[in-house]
């Protein structure tokens, strides 16, 4: 191949720019390019020489690209490459650093000093005799110095402010002052003949003057420029200028704006009636047309990076590291490092952007990333690459972060900073993966850095994966959800101002805090329904008070209510509280052992309710699930607690998974979007299948996921349609793939957690553990079934539910037509003047009046609690209060009793279809079937 770099770094480390040999030239094309330039300036410098006529010349090869590009490497290149070829005949001076200019001096007398002491140092190495023929070159060539520097004063920044100084003498004026006038007058030919004659007396063809990176320095960047332009003008000197166009076009411009002070822009707007984008396009043509000028286009060098040289046909890198003789293609090896950070090579999609960017990087970084790679130990090379690949980029996470130490360093928790960095870098609906994929190339590298020590740290700190999925991806949903993303910025600001989840508090508390802040957002001003979260199930309006008595801790653990300033409450089952918990029991298991793990479910995990912020509160909410803590509890989960205890020790203590950020981000975004279609359907009429579906939904976003970056085919990757079915799908597909590399998937480290199991749909629990070999339809069908018989079970129980209600409202009625007799009553004894003697046959109809009054008076002494408004029945109430209500319950039983007719069509259908499934179906799922766990039956008890 005839473009072949090789990197040797048992030869070279490559970390100064120094003169490389053609084969470690990364910018090898590009050096043939230059050549061609040099061979057309060289020859025109020899035929300027043989000629005597003033010609002005801007013999400017220029080389540009971004900083760390190896432009001073590729300088140094080129000039040892010419010094060698062309050595006898050049006079080539050393590289210009305008840092290195003092602040008065100016570039045109340090340049000009260079070349005199060239000439100087030719002359003391050679003494020349008056009787020789070049001792009269050199008087010559001292003759064409006296007169150029006669008119030095005269250049800006040269002598003194004002050069008329001391023009009051008459014979100064008409001697001296008038000659430096005429001198600098011809101050560009004079520095022509003085170029000529030193390249004379020294012998040579033409002076090379290299400028490197003038651009970096604005100060005396544009002067240089200007000194290109007005007096290196010779076409026996060819100069090399290195940096960045963009910089250069900075310059120009900043310099051109200097023309127009504030004063005459403002009378030009205001008198004139010019807008201020026409002096904007003026500037525009100017910085055009003086580049052109001065930075011809012919003569322009544009380094590429190495991505775009391997683009190329005939190019290739290759790397060769200490301990080896043999080259490695550049990516491979960084193919090798995504699998050292943690980063799974399986995934080629997202190898390919990673090496993408990193091969998009500047050549000085990327030679550091190759040094880092250039170890034997495989341990130490994670922590050394990890440290190393911070230490690279950190100036662009202190461009980007505030706490740039504290994410080079690491934290207890690190999510924490990794937060703080994306809403200071104005990325967290961008950057929360934290792959390179912005349009950002400093964010880019920070956000791989970033991501690159979380790989590392959750090796070791799995709780990390939780709280990634709580305080970063999380909360980008949940800000999105409420309008953060894109109309209200400030969203985030106060979300996390009043969740606290940018801060190392208790978790629980600030997922607490954070669907109180939700639900404000929500269901503001709302009259009906309660809208949720995805991930989150309303239930109802009452703590669950009954579970509490009982003990059932596990049964509440995803449970958590919000309540508003005027103490109405609502309640929630939430997947986030559930991820939170299983979050500190990991948490709690690395700093405080395994056994504190009993202690801190049985004390953080119980229910808990959050107040709303009350700038949020909203002005009504819906009449919730009254009676749903009435739920029957059969079964205890004394013996479950003992066993999920135990398991779950078991499980904290696996310390074989590793994961990566984009793998988790996909995971998260998956399980996040089969969710919002988990709310669409309105088959879940259950809290316990809804959240049984929720958890499959993670599930089978991390099988799916992580499959996925490994190649395993055949996989279902739908969001839509259902997911326990979907779900059977993927694990039939990948069941040959249960650990990778000798350690645990994540996939099968995370289904294997006892927090989420609890709440599986227990048949499909039975399923999954003892991984039935059977045709996936037959499966699909047994899992139809159970859906079928637990649907039954709840609208059943719906139905007794219903009929009681209807019985309680018939109570109602039968209280309110007592009262109404009573009131006809009392309104009939009110006739009778029982101060005076009863008329004949008025004492017995009075004494009948008074006991019926007696009897209907404890027929509505009971008070009967209307609603869950507090509205209650007694025998005192206003006739008018009463009527109202007579109507409001009549409204009522006429709507439970459409409903109830519905519900009782929908029964009858369902028994339909259960009656339908085939008799082979039923008989093996009898004897499959399992008894429920108590917490997935007390769920699923729970109407939504």
């Amino acid at each position: 191949m005839e473009n072949k770099v090789v990197l040797d770094f048992s030869k070279c480390d490559y970390s100064d720019a120094a003169p490389y040999d053609e084969q470690s030239l990364i910018h090898r094309s590009k050096m043939r390019q230059i050549m061609r330039m040099w061979d057309q300036l060289y020859d025109n410098a020899i035929e300027v020489g043989e000629n005597t006529d003033f010609h002005r010349f801007h013999s400017t090869i220029s080389v540009f690209a971004s900083r760390g590009a190896g432009k001073t490497t590729f300088l140094l290149s080129f000039l040892d490459r010419i010094k060698r070829d062309k050595g006898k005949d050049i006079l080539c001076l050393s590289p210009i650093d305008p840092s290195l200019i003092e602040t008065k001096q100016h570039p045109f007398i340090n340049i000009l000093a260079a070349i005199q002491e060239c000439v100087e140092n030719a002359l003391n190495e050679n003494y020349y005799s008056v009787r020789d023929k070049r001792f009269e070159e050199q008087k010559k060539h001292a003759d064409c110095y006296n007169d150029l520097l006669k008119a030095l004063p005269f250049i800006d920044g040269i002598g003194k402010d004002n050069v008329y100084d001391g023009w009051d003498d008459e014979e100064f004026i008409s001697i001296q002052g008038m000659n430096k006038a005429k001198a600098f007058n011809n101050l560009e030919e004079r520095f022509h003949i003085y170029i000529r004659e030193t390249l004379k007396l020294l012998d040579k063809k033409c002076i090379v003057i290299p400028f490197d990176d003038i651009d970096t320095d604005f100060k005396k960047g544009f002067e240089i420029l200007e000194v290109l332009r007005k007096y290196i003008t010779s076409g026996q000197i060819i100069t090399i200028l290195t940096g960045d166009l963009e910089l250069y076009s900075k310059l120009v411009r900043k310099a051109n704006w200097k023309c127009f002070d504030d004063d005459f822009l403002k009378k030009e707007m205001e008198y004139a009636g010019h807008r201020k984008e026409e002096f904007a396009e003026m500037i525009d043509q100017l910085e055009n047309q003086y580049l052109i000028k001065l930075l011809k286009p012919e003569y322009r060098i544009h380094l590429k990076t190495i991505r775009e040289y391997l683009e190329e046909d005939d190019y290739s890198l290759e790397v060769i590291y200490t301990d080896t003789k043999k080259g490695k293609a550049i990516v491979k090896c960084y193919k090798d490092l995504l699998n050292r950070i943690g980063i799974s090579s399986g995934n080629e999609r997202i190898n390919t952007e990673i090496c993408h960017f990193l091969l998009g990087l500047s050549l000085r970084g990327q030679v550091r990333i190759l040094t880092l790679l250039n170890f034997n130990s495989a341990q130490k090379e994670k922590m050394d690459i990890t440290t190393g690949l911070l230490n690279v980029f950190a100036n662009d996470i202190n461009q980007k972060a505030a706490n740039t130490k504290l994410l080079i360093n690491g934290t207890p928790v690190y999510t924490i900073e990794m937060l703080k960095f994306l809403i200071h870098a104005n990325a967290l609906y961008t950057g929360s993966n934290f792959l390179p994929e912005t349009n950002d190339d400093i964010l880019n590298k920070a956000l791989f850095a970033v991501g690159t020590k979380f790989n590392q740290l959750v090796r070791k700190n799995r709780f990390l994966i939780f709280d990634y999925w709580i305080r970063l991806s999380y909360i980008e949903v949940l800000s999105e959800r409420l309008g953060g993303k894109l109309s209200d910025r400030s969203m985030v600001r106060d979300l996390l101002e009043f969740s606290q989840l940018n801060a190392n508090i208790n978790l629980l508390k600030s997922v607490g805090l954070a669907q109180a802040f939700c639900n404000s957002k929500l269901n503001r001003n709302k009259q009906e329904n309660v809208e949720t979260m995805a991930g989150t199930i309303f239930i109802g309006n009452n703590a669950p008070v009954l579970l509490s008595e009982s003990n059932q801790v596990l049964s509440m653990l995803p449970m958590l209510g919000t309540i508003d300033t005027r103490q109405h409450e609502n309640v929630f089952l939430s997947v986030y509280r559930l991820l939170a918990i299983i979050r500190e029991t990991l948490f709690y298991s690395k700093n405080n052992g395994s056994d504190s793990l009993e202690e801190m479910l049985s004390k953080e995990a119980p229910y808990s309710n959050f107040l709303q912020p009350f700038f949020l509160d909203p002005v009504s909410r819906k009449e919730g699930l009254a009676n749903w803590n009435d739920v029957t509890i059969d079964i205890k989960e004394d013996d479950l607690w003992t066993t999920v205890i135990r398991e779950l020790k078991e499980w904290a203590a696996d310390m074989s998974v590793e994961v990566s950020t984009s793998l988790l981000y996909h995971i998260f975004i998956r399980f996040y979007n089969t969710m919002l279609q988990i709310d669409e359907d309105d088959k879940y009429r259950s809290a316990g299948m809804k959240f049984n579906a929720y958890i499959v939904a993670l599930l089978n976003a991390a099988l799916v996921e992580e499959m996925a970056e490994y190649g395993i085919p055949n996989m279902n990757f739908n969001v839509i349609g259902d997911i326990e079915t979907i779900y059977i799908h993927n694990r039939k597909a990948a069941s040959s793939k249960m650990t990778i590399n000798g350690k645990t998937d994540f996939y099968k480290w995370l289904s294997e957690c006892p927090l989420l199991e609890i709440f599986l749909n227990p048949f499909l629990k039975y399923l999954m553990q003892n991984d039935i070999e059977e045709k996936e339809q037959y499966l699909n069908e047994l899992l139809k079934y159970d859906q079928m018989n637990n649907k039954l079970a709840l609208l059943l129980k719906k139905q007794e539910n219903v009929l009681w209600e209807l019985k309680r409202y018939n109570g109602i009625q039968e209280w309110i037509k007592y009262f109404i007799q009573l009131k006809e009553v009392e309104e009939k004894l009110s006739t009778y003047n029982t101060s005076e003697f009863l008329l004949p046959g008025e004492e017995e109809e009075y004494q009948q009046l008074l006991k019926e009054k007696q009897t209907l008076r404890k027929k509505t002494k009971n008070i009967i609690k209307v609603d869950e408004l507090e509205v209650l029945l007694h025998n005192g109430m206003d006739e008018m209060q009463v009527d109202f209500i007579k109507d409001d319950i009549s409204n009522k039983m006429s709507e439970t009793k459409l409903g109830l007719r519905e519900l009782f069509n929908e029964i009858n259908l369902l028994k339909g279809k259960i009656k339908n499934v085939a008799d082979f179906v039923k008989a093996n799922y009898e004897s499959l079937h399992q008894s429920d766990s108590p917490v997935f039956a007390i769920l699923n008890a729970i109407y939504i």
